[in-house]
């Protein structure tokens, strides 16, 4: 039976690759299973609950929205519906820990395009300009739930 005969390049090139894998396999499949389970972590998040009033009347309808003040991109705004005064948001639907600015809207001066980050940014300073739209400013805390009650006049 007559072997096969392979150019010396190609024997070498077999070589080669072998040494690679069982030198550095080793040393890389770990780090490689590591960086498998790295990804871009979700930011922390705070239950809240509470209750708006105007006029010392809960509010009919509307919504609540929180946006981090934070520098950090690609936080997440939250927004909620509130019915008769009350709102709560939790889990993935929560706003995130630290500092927010909030912003209530009455549902009579809705407008569905709030939905979209990007034109809600291009009206908000006429938006805060009207009496059915209050901002406030609350610290959300991680492990807990927690309560912002809002009065307005």
């Amino acid at each position: 039976m007559e072997e096969h005969k392979y150019p010396t390049f190609c024997k070498a090139r077999t070589l080669i690759r072998r040494e690679l894998w069982s030198r550095y396999l080793p040393v890389m499949l770990p780090f490689l299973i590591l960086m498998s389970g790295c990804g871009e972590a979700e930011a922390p998040r705070g239950d809240v609950q509470g209750l708006i009033l105007v006029q010392e009347e809960p509010l009919p309808s509307g919504v609540i929205r929180f946006v981090p003040f934070s520098t950090e991109s690609g936080l997440p705004e939250v927004t909620g519906t509130i019915k008769d005064g009350h709102y709560a948001l939790s889990g993935l639907e929560a706003p995130v820990v630290g500092k927010n600015k909030v912003i209530i809207v009455a549902e009579e001066a809705m407008d569905p395009r709030w939905d979209d980050p990007l034109y809600f940014a291009q009206v908000e300073d006429q938006v805060h300009r009207s009496r059915r739209f209050k901002k406030q400013t609350v610290e959300v805390l991680a492990d807990r739930t927690n309560e912002f009650n809002f009065s307005f006049k």
